[in-house]
């Protein structure tokens, strides 16, 4: 098997908030070690600094009070692009893969706007009409917002197999969501850091690296929090 099943209820987002998640998941800083962020690492910095060309692509925003701390992360990376959610689909974010160059080893962050709230505007009306769903209207949005992101997962995958020599996938949520209240911390609820994980390396990697595919295996039913990615 070269994709790892790591998804079921074992698996949670350290805060649920997006810049309060990521700034912990994408450093070495986490709620266990009590490490200060002025004095992590961080994961571009570490993927530059072993010799891989980084980048950073995304459909939400920078540089505002939301998101400030994820984007000092992002400036990282060699190359970076914002697109503007409020104009395109995540989907669109695949235009922006295609630009890295083949033949190089290279370490590519995508973060995805996914399913925040208003859940509408996060699939096109093809997609909608494509995928319709019987329930009430918010569910019935938020799920198909759910859809389209496996959809633009499956189209990133396929991309980066077929062209970049795709080693390993990683794919988690920095946050989970409540319908009703959405993400916060008052009032909270478990939906809200409740998130999927999953892995997917190749079989060249297992075959490289087969002690730590083992160690993966052994703890994927262990609880896990995305600050320790």
């Amino acid at each position: 098997e070269e994709l790892l099943d790591l998804t079921h209820e074992l698996y949670y987002s350290n805060y649920p908030n997006t810049v309060m998640a990521l700034t912990q998941a994408l450093t070495s800083a986490n709620q266990y070690n009590k490490e200060a962020l002025e004095h992590s690492v961080d994961i571009m910095s570490l993927a530059k600094k072993a010799g891989y060309h980084t980048y950073w692509f995304s459909t939400q925003g920078k540089n505002s009070m939301y998101d400030a701390g994820v984007t000092t992360i992002a400036k990282q990376a060699t190359i970076t692009k914002w697109i503007d959610a409020n104009k395109v689909l995540d989907g669109d974010i695949l235009a922006q893969l295609k630009t890295v160059p083949k033949g190089q080893t290279n370490f590519i962050v995508i973060h995805l706007m996914g399913s925040h709230a208003e859940y509408e505007r996060r699939t096109s009306d093809a997609f909608k009409k494509a995928h319709p769903l019987a329930e009430d209207k918010t569910a019935a949005e938020y799920d198909q917002s759910i859809l389209y992101t496996d959809t633009v997962l499956q189209e990133i995958y396929t991309y980066a197999r077929q062209n970049l020599d795709l080693q390993a996938m990683v794919y988690f949520s920095d946050h989970g969501e409540d319908l009703q209240y959405k993400h916060t911390t008052g009032p909270f609820k478990y939906d809200m850091v409740r998130i999927p994980f999953w892995i997917y390396l190749s079989t060249a990697y297992q075959k490289t690296y087969p002690q730590y595919v083992s160690e993966l295996r052994a703890n994927r039913m262990d609880i896990f929090t995305n600050d320790l990615i």
